[in-house]
């Protein structure tokens, strides 16, 4: 419902550009069910073993990572 919302308010056409950064499993899913790549961040409250299970595409562990894979 918030990435809807989100999706919505920002008037977002396509989410081809968007990406998902979440510390949960709940986060995963959500951008997975708008068709939005997530990155997991392990300096949340999940844990490694939770975003391979629930297939994010990136984990990062430090928020310098994200920083430099989206430059």
């Amino acid at each position: 419902d918030v990435l809807e919302y989100v999706i919505k308010e920002a008037n977002i056409d396509t989410v081809n550009d968007v990406i998902m950064i979440g510390d949960r499993f709940y986060d995963i899913e959500g951008a997975h069910n708008f068709g939005i790549d997530c990155i997991a961040v392990l300096y949340g409250y999940g844990a490694r073993d939770e975003f391979e299970k629930y297939g994010a595409e990136y984990i990062f562990e430090t928020p310098e990572q994200i920083s430099e894979f989206l430059s």
